[in-house]
């Protein structure tokens, strides 16, 4: 490798630092003031940004600031169709590296040329200064699950909100088929909002709607004949636009479910977190838009803190109780408190949490303490799945992981 690349991601432009091989091996620390230019995400400057690194051939690799996320998706994804020799830099290495090497200050230039020269150590001399070189394919998808879950989420909120809301309102106009029929309903009501329509209309009206069965049809008209609800014109036009509204926000979910599955299915650690009892897509999706790349943590420990499940002891007095750290990823942590829920009823298929949870509760730890621990048992044999590249398999009652 000749030549090596620091770039430094913001929002509006990137900073790029290229030091040629001789420069970082130059004692009198040239490769610092070494010349830099700034990129934004436009044609114009990423077409500057290949000239430039075109005289050095193929013996380019490149650092790129990890925190960038959206800001910097462009840019890698020019890098990655050029073939360049790509790695993300988390920003705790950036931090451990600058400050072995004494660099306390924060610049733009700075941190771009450090970026370039932690890549160098770390392709020459095999030190890493604890900090991890994330593979573009990994985290940009992750990145893209992490878009998919926080849309999934947005979306999922506004379902509920409307759903409720035509709760409410049916409650008035159409009690009685809002509680045996309230999924058909969001079909027919876009079409005839209200009882009284809905029994104008008849069967030969109903009968064209698709996606609701004959029998659904019959029974909704014989309650509409017979309703207790009010007939209100005002709630007519409101129920129709949030069955609307309903409907969009239900097929845009399905639109973002279908993207997530495949992202998955072609991601690495998909098939792994899927193999887990309990963990089906938004879950895998989830832990692996926060994890990203399992080669960042150092050990299984600094995984369960970045999610947040790792327990601690808590005692006052002669109360003692055990909780999870306050801090790690809110979204991961519900993930696996959903996944540890569905593992641990009697029902459930066998598993090694089903089988730690058990243990704990026999050992007279109380139900929620139980869950807690076996979060952080899930978490561990995560990170020893992810790191072997390897499914979950069952193990037993008494056999160690």
């Amino acid at each position: 490798m000749n030549t090596y690349v620091g770039i430094d991601v913001h929002r509006s432009f990137h900073q790029v630092a290229i030091i040629p091989s001789e420069l970082m091996i130059d004692k009198g620390r040239a490769w610092e003031k070494a010349q830099q230019f700034r990129v934004t995400n436009s044609r114009e400057d990423f077409d500057d940004l290949l000239d430039r690194l075109k005289p050095y051939g193929t013996e380019v690799a490149i650092a790129i600031d990890h925190t960038g996320g959206h800001y910097s998706a462009p840019l890698v994804n020019l890098l990655v169709q050029n073939d360049y020799e790509l790695y993300y830099l988390h920003p705790s290495g950036l931090r451990n590296f600058k400050k072995g090497k004494g660099q306390v200050d924060k610049t733009d230039r700075i941190d771009a040329a450090y970026m370039a020269r932690a890549l160098y150590y770390f392709k020459t001399h095999g030190d890493d200064y604890h900090f991890s070189m994330l593979s573009p394919r990994i985290g940009t998808d992750a990145e893209l699950l992490r878009t998919i879950v926080t849309q999934r989420l947005v979306y999922t909120k506004l379902k509920t909100q409307t759903s409720n809301r035509l709760h409410h309102l049916l409650t008035s106009t159409f009690p009685e088929a809002e509680k045996t029929c309230f999924d058909q309903l969001m079909t027919i009501l876009q079409h005839y909002p209200s009882a009284a329509a809905i029994k104008a209309a008849g069967e030969d009206g109903l009968r064209p709607i698709k996606g609701v069965q004959s029998r659904k049809k019959h029974q909704i008209l014989e309650l509409a004949q017979n309703t207790i609800g009010v007939n209100a014109a005002s709630y007519s036009e409101a129920i129709r636009n949030l069955t609307i509204q309903y409907s969009d926000l239900d097929q845009q979910l399905k639109i973002l479910d279908l993207r997530m599955i495949d992202v998955l299915n072609e991601h690495p650690y998909g098939p792994i977190l899927k193999s887990f009892p309990g963990i089906a897509d938004a879950a895998a999706a989830t832990l692996i838009a926060t994890i990203k790349d399992i080669s960042y943590y150092a050990d299984r420990d600094a995984l369960k803190k970045h999610l947040g499940v790792a327990p601690r002891t808590k005692q006052s007095g002669n109360g003692k109780g055990i909780g999870v750290l306050p801090h790690g990823n809110r979204d991961s942590r519900r993930a696996l408190f959903q996944v540890v829920f569905s593992c641990i009823p009697p029902q459930s298929p066998p598993s090694d949490f089903r089988d730690y949870y058990n243990k704990k509760r026999l050992e007279g730890m109380a139900g929620t303490r139980a869950i807690v621990c076996t979060m952080a048992k899930l978490t561990e044999v995560i990170y020893h799945c992810l790191r072997a590249n390897e499914k979950y398999v069952y193990k037993g009652i008494g056999n160690k992981r």
